[in-house]
């Protein structure tokens, strides 16, 4: 009898042990690619509002890599067709206002930068985003074209051939990598959140061996998203920035922190200067009296910062800013920033003609002449590393 009882003891354990194991390796195992997109498709119809931020980046491989960002971006979207696009051409110097494409739920309209103080108002909302598709390099379209059906065009959740390459975290996402051929047969790569399986970044290659890469970052999902977003302010055919009083007041604050006004007008004295050298025939008592009649001060070049900081950050976030740059670390930071700078030029300065020898010395290798524009140090720009974190915007 005792040797009955193991007998059937031993088989059911193993049963079990082997029913676990089954069990956590299918929950291990990385899904269909074609799952992934549907689950991704789904996802996109059935939330209830959406908002992102991100970039366009042409991105360069080879000995030195490289990285522009071309497009600046913000979403918006509210079911079922409450809808708000915005986007920075970083390309084109000469625009330096947003471009946007929304609909306040029933008309839609667009505000190009390059028709400054024109609104127009479109025929439907597909129309409008079409409109506005290739000059944003497509991100106008890739998440919009999920979200609203009316948004006609090739959708990311229908690559061709669709594979998963594999698996990666993504700025802190854990995400899959597929990779398939979009409308034209061109090569697509998909990084796919595991967790909410939206959409982080989509890849497609460019060429003389440059891809895109579209990013989309502070995603908020059935989160309320104010009405005025829907419904802009317009003056004179220009869209105004409404920025809440406690917010903008926030703003100024941190930028007197981290933007010391002597600091600011160092640097635009230095921009005086280069002037009065260039037209050396006015008078100084002129270049005053100019100077004051276009307000060309230090609180002038903090209201070309306010937007751009509202824009970037959310109240909350510019608390935190403030916080930081009060607290020991900050103020550490602050004073460090500056000499750190100095110290790097010097240093680059040094790396630089270290580098001009040794460039000269492989070209002479390869047979080739060292022309005389390369015969100075001077002729080779100075390598330096931004080192202040808050000096891009």
């Amino acid at each position: 009898m005792v040797d009955l009882k193991v007998t059937l003891v031993v088989p059911i354990t193993a049963i079990i042990l082997l029913t676990f194991n089954l069990t956590a390796l299918s929950q291990s195992k990385t899904p269909q690619p074609g799952t992934i997109l549907k689950s991704m498709a789904e996802r996109y119809a059935s939330i209830s509002s959406y908002e992102d931020s991100g970039v366009v980046e042409t991105v360069t491989d080879g000995v030195l890599s490289k990285r522009n960002t071309d497009i600046l971006f913000k979403t918006y979207f509210t079911r079922p067709n409450k809808f708000r696009f915005e986007w920075l051409d970083c390309r084109a110097l000469v625009f330096s206002d947003r471009s946007v494409v929304w609909s306040d739920g029933s008309k839609s309209f667009t505000s190009h930068a390059y028709k400054p103080g024109h609104i127009e108002t479109e025929e439907d909302l597909g129309m409008a985003v079409a409109g506005a598709t290739g000059v944003s390099l497509g991100s106008a379209h890739t998440i919009p074209v999920m979200l609203i059906s009316e948004i006609r065009g090739f959708v990311a959740t229908e690559i061709k051939k669709p594979r998963v390459k594999g698996q990666e975290v993504f700025e802190g996402e854990d995400c899959y990598i597929l990779e398939g051929l979009d409308f034209g047969d061109k090569p697509l790569q998909l990084w796919i959140s595991k967790a909410d399986s939206l959409l982080r970044k989509l890849r497609s290659t460019g060429i003389n061996g440059e891809f895109e890469e579209e990013i989309h970052r502070d995603i908020k999902v059935n989160s309320r998203v104010p009405d005025e977003i829907f419904q802009p302010k317009i003056v004179a055919g220009h869209i105004v920035d409404v920025i809440e009083k406690e917010k903008e007041a926030d703003i100024k604050r941190l930028l007197e922190i981290i933007q010391p006004r002597d600091r600011v007008n160092q640097q635009l004295s230095e921009v005086l200067t280069l002037m009065k050298l260039a037209m050396p025939n006015v008078p100084e008592k002129t270049w005053q009296e100019v100077f004051t009649e276009v307000k060309f001060d230090s609180d002038s070049m903090q209201e070309i910062y306010v937007p751009i900081y509202d824009s970037h950050y959310t109240g909350e976030e510019i608390k935190q800013l403030i916080q930081l740059f009060q607290s020991p670390l900050g103020r550490k930071l602050q004073r460090s920033a500056q000499l750190i700078e100095l110290e790097a030029m010097l240093r680059g300065s040094a790396i630089g003609r270290e580098l001009l020898k040794k460039v000269q010395e492989k070209l002479r290798e390869k047979g080739y002449k060292v022309t005389a524009a390369f015969k100075s140090h001077k002729q080779i720009p100075m390598l330096q590393i931004e080192t202040d974190p808050l000096k891009a915007y």
